[in-house]
């Protein structure tokens, strides 16, 4: 609620926001735990991974998400990311089939899985968000 000098009361709403709050790396798979908040929480129907270099390679992988009601729990392996290209992605929650949320890192942990000639590279960018980098492997 926004109280205006001339004593309006305003509300405003906020719209929902995605942070990581654990994050921990298995064996051939990373998972990571997402707080979600705002005055609305809506049902996540994918991972969207929108390139940096081109806003026509966007990629979703809808398999490896499951949410109870705030919570979302991201469970990614690299065949789940086999489609991508070489390059750096951001990630991002999409729901209502098209709209779609950035989710936050604080930490600068960085995770890494690998699948045939590429390596998949999880790191938190400089403005504090998740990102995803594709690279050649060995």
């Amino acid at each position: 609620m926004a109280h205006l000098n001339n004593g309006v009361d305003v509300p405003l709403e906020i719209p929902v926001e995605a942070k990581v709050i654990r994050e921990q790396e298995k064996k051939g798979l990373i998972e990571f735990e997402i707080e979600l908040a705002g005055h609305h929480i809506p049902e996540f129907q994918s991972i969207e991974f929108n390139s940096r270099t081109s806003i026509l390679k966007v990629f979703n992988v809808e398999k490896s998400l499951s949410q109870n009601k705030n919570r979302l729990k991201l469970k990614i392996r690299a065949d789940h990311l086999k489609k991508l290209h070489r390059g750096g992605y951001v990630m991002r929650l999409q729901y209502d089939d098209y709209e779609s949320v950035m989710i936050s890192k604080d930490s600068d942990a960085e995770y890494e899985l690998s699948l045939g000639k590429k390596k998949y590279k999880f790191y938190q960018t400089v403005n504090g968000n998740l990102s995803l980098k594709v690279k050649k492997g060995k």
